[in-house]
């Protein structure tokens, strides 16, 4: 089969995939849908033009059936197995407009879909890693910080920007500060891998802090 240059072959367009792997990024809730992002597991499990893909998802809520949705569940960093519709990036032609192949192709984004049966999808192991942090990070800050600051204080802080609306990125164009909130991700990379390398750094020096740690099986009896 003759591959496509977006990463997707033609004869799998709209082919239904059950695949297993990580959300990654901060889910985006709207009003009828959760769009997100999906690291597939590089397994020989998953298919191989899927393996260790990364898929921009969208979850619909099933205005067809009485089932409450379970798109609300999705948490940055929690492993799913779902079942997914694709199709390779692709967006409209119009002049001026978002150039979608090449914003997929700048992301690494293989296709794009959506969730097909939510009875088929399951949580296979709970939210954990940098993203999950933030995400829990974001909502200590919702809680604490009062009024409308709460979205931009997420934004500059963790690069959350879901709270911004559009006319919020029109106030920030205004004074100049857009580029601030391009960067703040970069300094949640940089604030995880000045800790990761001290953590490191410590446990080389001094190895006796291992034994500091609960072994898995005291764990386990303590719990």
């Amino acid at each position: 089969v003759e591959e496509r240059d977006d990463g997707i072959a033609a004869v799998h367009e709209r082919g239904d995939f059950i695949v297993t792997g990580q959300v990654v990024g901060l889910p985006e809730v709207e009003a009828a849908r959760t769009r997100f992002q999906f690291r597939v597991d590089d397994t020989p499990a998953m298919p191989e033009f899927l393996r260790g893909a990364r898929l921009r998802l969208s979850w619909y809520d099933n205005d067809w059936s009485g089932e409450a949705s379970r798109r609300h569940a999705l948490k940055p960093g929690a492993r799913w197995r779902l079942q997914l519709r694709l199709r390779a990036p692709r967006g409209l032609r119009n002049p001026g407009s978002l150039d979608a192949e090449r914003s997929a192709l700048a992301a690494r984004t293989a296709a794009t879909g959506y969730v097909r049966e939510q009875q088929a999808a399951v949580r296979l192991a709970p939210p954990r890693g940098l993203h999950a942090w933030r995400d829990r990070l974001a909502g200590r800050i919702a809680a604490a910080v009062p009024g409308d600051a709460s979205r931009y204080v997420r934004a500059l802080a963790l690069g959350d920007t879901r709270g911004l609306a559009d006319h919020d990125w029109e106030q920030l164009r205004a004074t100049g500060l857009t580029h601030l909130i391009a960067i703040s991700g970069f300094h949640v990379g940089l604030v995880a891998g000045f800790f990761a390398l001290l953590g490191s750094g410590l446990w080389r020096l001094l190895p006796g802090l291992g034994l500091l740690l609960p072994r898995p099986h005291a764990a386990a009896a303590l719990a």
